[in-house]
């Protein structure tokens, strides 16, 4: 939260006058000092939210997965793990600027589950069903708004870890591990030819399961596979040619590959992200790629608060990689405490980093789960959840992006804002069509130059230098919107 001085000095004048006659201190120092304890601990004793982004609430669950459709509206599968559980499915409604959900699925599930759109923006999401055949994986997907349910069955216990992509054919593939707890060769590959589900093994050897899967397909649709060895704590990597599965190590100096995320580029070639651990508590968020000759590793960023589990406990996706055309490449990764987005671009030395929410100085803790994707726009959009419960496993649902979001309240009313005069030489006046939360003075380079938190109306500019500016106004529902201003 940023707070102007003139503004702290004004809440808490009255309360600085009292404190400092008050008989129970022995003098004015002890009580100023008093006082700013209490001011610090209001101050910093909640969630911090990065500056630029919309935050909404979806729903209760866990373990969400996002995509966009065609129109960069966003979409979220997630789940409640449980012997009581479910399967949802939520749309972006531009009408009320808002989530709406609906059931898939009710039974007995563990996640992750991962979601894909195809061509005609159909969902078709992946999950293991603890109760189907036994444990099996499924597949959901929607015709004419009912949901079908199909098992991807095969001998073992079947579709953990999963993931899933739709080629340019509508064909699906899908990544999964069957894990050797339960007899399973390891990691297991799927595919759907538009009548009937294959399943084979990918020749990794038995693994456990817990440290997610990464599916992609190539330009003559080939499969690439990502997974965690967990036997020689590895990342490993797998592709598909001619129908024989080639396996390799990607990394191998100490314990790496949890969590890894990938994407082909237009030369088919991988971008992956994942971690190497460091300690039960502590991970090396890390990025490798492959020119076509060498592999290469690099470090991004550290992950400090992170439970790394031993076993099976604690199945969850901790990094997400976004791939674009032009070679820009985004990181989404999450422990319990933040949520942070590494971007590169092409040409530039290192990588950027954003913290998109810190908890750490609150009761919150963080389902240490991100799924990211960068809209046509390269606007980011990404989902996790705070966790409220582990038996069974649940919490708030949260979407975030950094996309301006101007949307429509209902399908007759466009809400506007009002920045007057325009240009304006000292004071400013901001209406909205709802009550004000936030309004930011942002310079051309999109440093924030000033922020407003009351008061509205007769905003003092006078201290902001002359020039060209955007002034974004956020309401209590989240509406965000911007215009220009000149100040003279």
């Amino acid at each position: 939260m940023l707070i102007e001085a003139r503004l702290l000095s004004d809440i808490f004048e009255y309360p600085i006058r009292i404190f400092c006659n008050s008989p129970i201190f022995l003098d004015k120092v002890q009580a100023m000092k008093f006082l700013l304890s209490i001011i610090l601990s209001c101050l910093f004793s909640h969630q911090l939210f990065a500056q630029g982004w919309t935050f909404k609430d979806v729903d209760q669950g866990s373990k969400p997965s996002i995509e966009l459709t065609s129109d960069d509206k966003p979409v979220i599968a997630f789940m409640l793990e449980s012997n009581s559980g479910f399967v949802k499915y939520a749309e972006w409604l531009d009408s009320s600027q808002s989530f709406s959900s609906s059931l898939v699925e009710a039974g007995y599930y563990y996640g992750p589950l991962d979601l894909a759109l195809d061509q005609n923006d159909e969902p078709h999401i992946v999950y293991h069903n603890h109760s189907l055949n036994g444990g099996d994986q499924a597949h959901a997907t929607r015709n004419g708004g009912i949901w079908n349910i199909q098992a991807i069955a095969h001998t073992g216990h079947d579709g953990w870890d999963n993931a899933i992509v739709v080629d340019e054919n509508g064909l699906l593939h899908v990544s999964a591990v069957d894990p050797s707890s339960f007899g399973g060769p390891g990691v297991e590959y799927a595919f759907y030819d538009g009548n009937n589900w294959s399943v084979e093994a990918v020749g990794t050897g038995g693994i456990m399961y817990a440290h997610a899967t990464s599916i992609d397909v190539d330009s003559v649709d080939d499969p690439h596979i990502t997974y965690y060895n967990d036997v020689n704590q590895s990342l490993g990597y797998a592709v598909r040619k001619s129908g024989i599965w080639l396996n390799v190590k990607v990394d191998s100096i100490g314990d790496v590959g949890r969590y890894s995320s990938m994407e082909l580029d237009d030369q088919s070639l991988p971008h992956i992200s994942y971690l190497e651990a460091a300690g039960n508590n502590i991970a090396y968020v890390k990025y490798a790629s492959f020119d076509g000759v060498q592999w290469s590793t690099i470090y991004i960023d550290t992950l400090t608060n992170l439970v790394l589990p031993s076993g099976v406990l604690g199945a969850r996706r901790s990094t997400s990689l976004d791939y674009l055309s032009d070679g820009t490449i985004h990181i989404a990764y999450s422990d319990k405490d933040v949520v942070k987005l590494a971007k590169y671009t092409p040409g530039s030395v290192g990588w950027t980093k954003e913290t998109i929410v810190d908890v750490s100085q609150s009761s919150v803790v963080l389902g240490q789960l991100v799924t990211l994707r960068m809209d046509s726009k390269n606007n980011a959009h990404l989902t996790y959840y705070e966790q409220t419960s582990t038996n069974p496993l649940s919490g708030n649902i949260k979407y975030a992006t950094n996309k301006l979001i101007t949307g429509t309240k209902d399908k007759s009313t466009t809400v506007h804002i009002g920045v007057y005069p325009n240009p304006v030489s000292d004071h400013l006046s901001i209406e909205l069509g709802e009550p004000i939360d936030l309004v930011e003075i942002i310079d051309l380079k999109g440093k924030v130059v000033k922020t407003i938190l009351s008061e509205f109306q007769n905003i003092d500019l006078s201290q902001v230098a002359k020039g060209s500016y955007t002034v974004k106004v956020i309401g209590i529902s989240g509406e965000q919107l911007s215009e220009r201003l000149l100040i003279k």
